[in-house]
């Protein structure tokens, strides 16, 4: 299935603060709504949640769906995404990128978020953001 058709089939698409809950249905191929339900159920978000998640919980659920991922050495001189996208991103491989207030996945040179799914050629916002953390998705 190519990045496409697999950002829609999944239902990755939306307004809602919950890039993490579509990080990791993403990666580990399972609808946006069903890992959401299982978000809530495993961590007891109430009612009223939207979404937001914690990197932790993020990890948490990536192994519960089976995952497999390794944490990338970050360069003291990479500190913006662009930078990270330039320097360091290799276009084979998929990643989640943990930035200041959000979470993305990068999928072969894809930017993959609950608002788009952009090359990352063509990315005009979210570049100067500070890369907090770098997962390599193997």
């Amino acid at each position: 299935m190519n990045i496409e058709t697999k950002y829609k089939t999944l239902g990755c698409s939306g307004d809602n603060p919950n890039c993490g809950v579509v990080a990791v249905a993403y990666l580990a191929g399972k609808p946006v709504k069903d890992v959401f339900r299982d978000f809530k159920t495993t961590f007891g978000k109430g009612g009223n949640w939207k979404g937001r998640t914690y990197t932790y919980e993020q990890d948490v659920m990536m192994k519960k769906y089976d995952v497999k991922f390794k944490p990338v050495d970050l360069h003291h001189r990479i500190n913006t995404f662009s930078q990270w996208l330039r320097c360091s991103m290799d276009p084979k491989k998929t990643y989640r990128v943990t930035v200041t207030g959000h979470v993305m996945v990068v999928d072969k040179g894809h930017v993959i978020d609950q608002s788009k799914l952009t090359h990352y050629k063509e990315l005009k916002t979210g570049k100067c953001k500070k890369v907090r953390s770098v997962l390599e998705i193997l």
